[in-house]
């Protein structure tokens, strides 16, 4: 049976979409809504699953909270290919499925420079506002808008709301969506309208890359090299600097292990050459950003500080944090292998080093390369 409703969703908005999923169930039925965690099992490939579920052309619902679109890795979530949510939506687009943004409290729609092109028709759907203060009126409301949608008709007639602040005499009226399926689909006119946008910013952007000078060409380009690098140093030896202050406060019973300072040399420079790659395929994918991404790709290395998330790839990997506290966490492992296990020294340091950096390095050369590509 196909489903008839699909809850795209971050997995750190789970207990959220778990809550909606509870409340169609009961309106649509077990067996209509589909909801990943719930319906995908152990052994099945999750992209076959999402692309099976959307075949019988279901209503999507889209939750939309304020880390739906925050930043990993320095860049919007949606902007990177494997990301779930920008796969489940791409394929729905794809299929001309009807799309319901339902955004939560503070959230809201984001702009387009935050979304990859082929998400850009999001943008032109009407949106339901849903509020934790709103609970029930905002879930009776949704349902409502999906019967409207699916042209199906309870057996009591429309759900009773209970609308907020009004008069008690008018609090069980019958409500009746205000929702369309026009709201949440794309006219002819309207995919037509995006297509051709899309084409002329691709045009622009192959204009940037053949009229505006190289990355290596800049100065301003160097001048990031050669702070990033100083900045990046500076972090590892004040991290250094904490560590013999802090062994020394609490007067460890044996010498602190000497850390080699040529290990820190290459660690700011391996860092330093990740986020200037990084900053140089930004601004090789779209020179009209201008040398700015230099510097806030690279020297700032993807900040996210003021967002909500907290993520391996956001907080960890950003610079100069990153460097600082991956050298304090190597030198404590190490330290406590060599004072409790009497293991090697070194090879626990370089170990701690290798298991943080490798991962974070391959992740930003993927997005470095599709950049660039």
């Amino acid at each position: 049976m196909p489903y008839k409703i699909f809850i795209c969703y971050r997995r750190a908005n789970i207990e959220l979409a778990r809550g909606i999923e509870s409340r169609l169930v009961q309106e649509f039925g077990t067996d209509s809504v589909f909801l990943d965690v719930e319906d995908i099992h152990g052994g099945q490939e999750w992209k076959k699953s999402i692309t099976k579920a959307l075949k019988g052309d279901p209503i999507v619902v889209t939750l939309i909270t304020t880390r739906w679109n925050s930043r990993r890795g320095g860049q919007p979530k949606l902007m990177d290919l494997n990301d779930h949510v920008r796969i489940e939506l791409e394929t729905a687009l794809s299929r001309g499925l009807t799309i319901v943004p339902v955004v939560y409290d503070r959230a809201s729609l984001p702009q387009e420079k935050q979304l990859p092109r082929t998400l850009h028709p999001l943008l032109n759907f009407q949106q339901i506002p849903f509020s934790s203060e709103r609970w029930v009126y905002d879930l009776g409301r949704l349902v409502n808008a999906l019967r409207d949608l699916l042209n199906e008709e309870p057996k009591e007639g429309k759900v009773k709301i209970n609308y907020p602040n009004s008069n008690p005499l008018n609090r069980n009226l019958l409500h009746s969506s205000p929702f369309s399926r026009s709201m949440f689909t794309l006219s002819p006119e309207q995919e037509k309208e995006y297509a051709e946008k899309a084409k002329r910013e691709e045009k622009r952007k192959a204009r940037a890359r053949e009229e505006l000078p190289k990355f290596y060409m800049r100065t301003s380009f160097w001048i990031a090299v050669v702070i990033t690098f100083v900045l990046s140093a500076g972090s590892i030896f004040g991290a250094e600097l904490l560590v013999q202050s802090v062994a020394r406060e609490i007067d460890l019973p044996i010498d602190l292990p000497y850390a080699p300072l040529f290990a820190g040399i290459v660690l700011a420079c391996v860092w330093s050459v990740v986020w200037i790659v990084l900053g140089a395929s930004v601004y090789s994918y779209d020179p009209e950003l201008g040398p700015k991404v230099f510097f806030t790709q690279g020297i700032l290395g993807g900040w996210i500080l003021g967002y909500e998330d907290f993520e391996p790839i956001g907080y960890w990997a950003a610079f100069p944090l990153s460097t600082a506290l991956l050298w304090i966490v190597a030198r404590g492992l190490a330290m406590l292998a060599f004072y409790y296990l009497q293991w090697n020294y070194l090879l626990i340091f370089w170990i701690a080093l290798g298991i943080y950096t490798l991962p974070v390095l391959f992740r930003y050369s993927l997005i470095a390369g599709d950049e660039w590509t």
